[in-house]
């Protein structure tokens, strides 16, 4: 009988993790350090994951670099508080690199610090893809979970909170798959916008459960579909749906289709 339960306990327990935990600063600028641990996790043969022990605001003084890798970015909910401290540009953004699809953000708080305007908080973008014999080395599959997306207080704005790219991604490469496809955005909330809260420029397939609040100068509350957006499935109680170009279609809000 013992030797059952000692089985059954090596069985049930947990795998080990290798995840790299990293603690960023809470002074100066945590971009260097951010920097330092990304490029290792993408240089890792055996794991992506790297998870901000932090808890605090951190400041970001500088543009951090793009994560080339399906790097799974987490921390310790919203009391790990990445703070944008420049105007402008793309604050966390995933790119084309060494993984065939994949690439997270969870757990996490992104804020525009105090006087800074524009940009975008997270953006993901995909290049051409022309060899169909092999998967994607874009972030197709890409995960967005329990993020919370906003402003320090109210001198602060983002242009958008997420913004999925694959204009740079095209139709007509034989046997590959255009535009930015198949992710999740789930138990997110975006504020402080004043360009739409989730900007979908070419994105495919996409399955999103949000909440977006407090727009700004007049602007758009909820998600914007453009570049020939098409089969996206939106459950919010408050973000809204509009289409910027004729070719896109295929959004359904709360399973109802979203009409021009």
């Amino acid at each position: 009988m013992k030797s059952l339960i000692c089985t059954v306990w090596f069985l049930l327990a947990p795998a080990s993790s290798i995840a790299m935990d990293v603690s960023l600063p809470l002074s100066g600028d945590a971009t260097p350090a951010l920097n330092s641990a990304a490029a290792k996790i993408c240089d890792s043969s055996s794991d992506r994951h790297l998870n901000i022990a932090t808890v605090g605001t951190i400041n970001f003084l500088t543009a951090p670099d793009a994560f080339g890798c399906a790097l799974q970015l987490s921390g310790q909910g919203t009391a790990t508080i990445l703070t944008r401290r420049y105007s402008g540009g793309k604050f966390l953004q995933w790119v084309r690199g060494v993984d065939q699809s994949g690439g997270a953000i969870s757990d996490i708080n992104v804020s525009a610090g105090s006087n800074t305007h524009g940009g975008v908080a997270i953006y993901i973008r995909a290049t051409p893809d022309t060899d169909g014999a092999v998967n994607s080395f874009n972030r197709h599959s890409f995960r967005i979970d329990a993020v919370l997306i906003g402003r320090r207080d109210g001198t602060s704005d983002w242009e958008q909170g997420i913004y999925l790219d694959g204009s740079q991604n095209p139709d007509g490469n034989p046997n590959s798959a255009p535009g930015i496809r198949g992710g999740w955005i789930t138990r997110t909330s975006v504020s402080g916008t004043t360009g739409g809260s989730l900007y979908l420029h070419k994105a495919r397939g996409w399955h999103i459960n949000a909440e977006c609040y407090i727009p700004l100068e007049g602007s758009f509350s909820g998600i914007v579909a453009d570049g020939d957006t098409q089969g996206v499935q939106v459950i919010s109680r408050n973000c809204g749906a509009r289409f910027v170009d004729a070719a896109s279609g295929d959004v359904m809000l709360n399973g109802l289709s979203v009409s021009r």
